[in-house]
């Protein structure tokens, strides 16, 4: 294990604890803060994020690209801290306080017998997906990369399977 893991895993232990502790009206703001402050220090990311955004939407001027980045960001870090918030939390809890959209046309799908293929993307509030099928439909398993930081990488591996989630891990 390198510093920079020990470091990371440091610094996610401190993260996880606080918002775990806090009211999550306070954790949201709090966590919009920290995607803030990721904004103006992660230029690597930053830029990363204009590019693609000017490649996918080149009509918008780079302020607006600014913009839209920055709320990225700020939504990032709010839900961050939400899902560490929610890791106090059990399967149950958490979905008392989600609203399900369209979940009737995953019972229509599942009703086949064939299986259930969902496929997300990185919007909106994606790590809940797993728990919540795995509560309410059995595991649901997932194909992943490996974070870099094998410290944090056995952290989210142990989330995971505290929900029932099963992952394949797709290295390539």
């Amino acid at each position: 294990m390198t510093p920079g893991e020990r470091l990371g895993g440091m610094l996610f232990d401190s993260l996880t604890f606080l918002p775990r502790n806090l009211p999550l009206p306070v954790t949201q703001p709090l966590g919009a803060a920290l995607g803030d402050l990721v904004w103006r220090l992660d230029s690597r990311h930053r830029r990363r994020a204009d590019r693609t955004l000017e490649t996918a939407m080149p009509e918008l001027a780079r302020e607006q690209r600014k913009t839209v980045v920055r709320r990225c960001f700020r939504h990032y870090g709010s839900v961050t801290l939400e899902l560490f918030h929610l890791g106090a939390s059990s399967p149950e809890e958490i979905c008392r306080r989600l609203e399900l959209e369209n979940w009737e046309r995953f019972e229509e799908a599942e009703s086949s017998g064939k299986g259930v293929l969902v496929l997300t993307a990185h919007l909106g509030f994606h790590e809940l997906l797993g728990p919540v099928v795995a509560l309410y439909r059995g595991p649901m398993y997932g194909v992943v990369r490996p974070l870099r930081n094998r410290v944090l990488n056995s952290r989210l591996k142990i989330g995971r399977a505290s929900c029932r989630e099963r992952v394949w891990v797709w290295v390539g």
